[in-house]
């Protein structure tokens, strides 16, 4: 068997398309790591960087054809993926540009239906492409403007004991990363194989399912815009592409801390449990503390962007509120550079907004909703039988109009004429009268009682709302507060800040 790959990357690109620096660090990362003995122990790896499409077809070509059946083939590309007017799916070179319509001058790409042919025509039956690529906003709006958002990779480029894996689902974009040489996707490709993370049933090889899962989970933990997909025919889930090395004490370590690292943050039994390892497997503090810091990063990264934006948002909404359409639209330009879903960036902006904007008008209640929604902590009225009234005795109306409003809470007890049971009920609507508060027309200037206060030497209990977590205004720089957890003995002067970073807080 023969250990066959071909590494594409291209960095420089026609007007029109945007460079992209890390390719031809992508390309270098996965030569090292294929080129190991101890990891992908590949035979032969050619490098492309930069080609023109005659060059780059010629290789992909010379790659499948010279195969045979048993041997293990993988096509890497890092650059722009473009579609043209049909939905059909090209790989950009460095000569690839559009006409002064817009449109795809195809003879500058390469088509993937060429890809496809090449390797159905191969007699190998273990075929690997990886692609780190973009499928859309490649081009300007001429190309844009008529993308439907679909793009069948497995109908383009798959085929019978082939994988295919993609860094984004249809036309979405692939991002560098900032704090790295590499691309997002390949960063994690490149940790997957060269750390023995990807290793997750711990039998020594990395298949392409389960290098897949790992790059994926990692890819979204930083830029949750990015669905990677895996595209697999028959048997190419269980390709094996990479060793791991077995028992080895860092990976054994990294995988526990794999394990409990949770929202950016690890547990308290996690701790415990990290240490006692560490321990076990006789590991210096400052490598252990060096691997929690890569398995943590991802997370890190991802709440920097959050943070980022929130800032962004901040400046936009000092200068102008509400916001123009020019400055959303420039906004959600952002948030797609910074590769966060519109459900991460919601939170943010339901904070924000709302109070940069103008208040909205609350629509006025009826008394019997305003009943509802404020539930009384009076106890409950007694109920009294039904009692008859004597008809010669003064009416509520006569007896009312002796209560003289204008003397505040002091006020003049009427003559009650009559007897009986008709006197009984008289003087229970009195008591009624006298017990239910202020006159009715102080209750329509607004006027009513204080609210009960706050129980003394008790402080704000706040829980955090925000499905991503809440920020700790308390300390700013720590992991965030997962959703659901709380704060106890917050003081009043407190609320605010916590109320800003997501929290609900009541005594």
């Amino acid at each position: 068997m023969v250990k066959t790959a071909l590494l594409i990357g291209t960095t420089d690109y026609e007007p029109g398309l945007s460079p992209l620096p890390s390719a031809r660090e992508d390309v270098q990362a996965m030569e090292r790591i294929l080129r190991d003995g101890n990891l992908g122990g590949f035979d032969k790896i050619e490098v492309l960087n930069n080609p023109e499409p005659v060059a780059m077809q010629t290789a992909i070509e010379t790659l499948f054809s010279s195969a045979n059946r048993q041997d293990l083939t993988l096509l890497y590309l890092s650059g722009h993926g473009i579609k043209d007017d049909s939905g059909r799916l090209y790989f950009a070179t460095r000569i690839t540009r559009k006409n002064n319509r817009g449109e795809l001058i195809k003879a500058t790409a390469v088509p993937a239906n060429f890809v496809q042919g090449i390797m159905s025509d191969s007699r190998c039956k273990r075929q690997v492409v990886i692609l780190d690529c973009c499928f859309s906003g490649a081009f300007a709006e001429g190309m844009t403007a008529k993308d439907d958002g679909k793009i069948d990779i497995a109908d383009q480029l798959g085929g019978e004991g082939r994988a295919v894996l993609t860094s984004s689902s249809a036309t979405q974009y692939s991002f560098e990363d900032e704090t790295d040489s590499l691309s997002v996707y390949t960063r994690f490709i490149v940790e997957g194989i060269e750390k023995g993370v990807a290793d997750t049933d711990n039998d020594g090889m990395v298949s392409i399912d389960e290098l897949h899962e790992y790059a994926a989970q990692k890819v979204q933990e930083v830029s949750p815009a990015m669905k990677p997909k895996i595209y697999a025919v028959e048997q190419g889930f269980k390709i094996l592409l990479a060793k791991a090395a077995v028992g080895d004490p860092q990976t054994r370590y990294r995988k526990e801390v794999e394990h409990f690292a949770s929202r950016g943050e690890i547990s308290t039994i996690g701790r415990y449990t990290l240490d006692a390892l560490r321990q076990e497997l006789n590991l210096d503090q400052a490598a252990t503390e060096k691997v929690e810091s890569e398995v943590l990063q991802p997370y890190r990264e991802y709440q920097e962007k959050l943070k980022r934006y929130k800032t962004a948002l901040e400046q936009a909404l000092k200068k102008e509120s509400p916001l123009s359409q020019t400055t959303r639209e420039d906004l959600d330009r952002y948030q797609l550079v910074l590769g966060l879903t519109d459900e991460a960036v919601q939170p943010v902006r339901d904070r924000l907004i709302p109070k940069a904007a103008s208040p909205k008008t609350a629509s006025p209640k009826t008394a019997s909703e305003s009943d509802q929604a404020k539930p009384s902590s009076a106890p409950p009225a007694q109920t009294l039988p039904p009692v008859s009234v004597d008809a010669t005795a003064p009416t509520q109306q006569q007896m009312l109009a002796d209560i003289s409003p204008a003397q505040g809470n002091s006020r003049k007890m009427p003559i009650l004429i009559g007897g009986g049971l008709g006197a009984i009920a008289l003087v229970i609507g009195l008591i009624a009268v006298l017990v239910s508060g202020p006159p009715m027309e102080e209750r329509n200037r607004g006027e009513g009682p204080e609210p009960l206060p706050r129980p003394p030497g008790e402080n704000y209990t706040c829980e955090c709302l925000v499905r991503e977590g809440c920020t700790n205004p308390q300390e700013p720089e720590a992991p965030p507060i997962p959703p659901g957890d709380e704060f106890d003995d917050v003081l009043e002067d407190e609320i605010r800040a916590f109320e800003d970073e997501g929290f609900a807080c009541d005594y």
